[in-house]
């Protein structure tokens, strides 16, 4: 059903975590210079981006239709039986 390298699946949050986290500090520190933000301008800024990722990751809420896959959430044995 999932025709994916288990290999891949172990390196792909670190080829996506590695740059995300840099391409956050160059913005962040992009903002900061670009608006001369002072100590308390940073701080009001990190607050409304935590904020506002609190707010996107309810998403992650969501509720989906479960895929059944065997192993996960299937027994091996109804499959056999079928």
């Amino acid at each position: 059903m999932f025709p994916v390298v288990s290999l891949f699946l172990i390196i792909l949050p670190g080829f996506l975590a590695v740059p995300a986290g840099a391409v956050g500090q160059f913005l962040g520190g992009f903002i900061i210079r670009k608006f001369k933000l002072n100590v308390l301008g940073i701080i009001k800024f990190n607050l409304g981006c935590s904020v506002a990722v609190l707010l996107f990751a309810a998403a992650f809420w969501a509720k989906c239709e479960q895929t059944k896959v065997v192993g996960l959430n299937l027994d091996y044995q109804l499959i056999e039986s079928q």
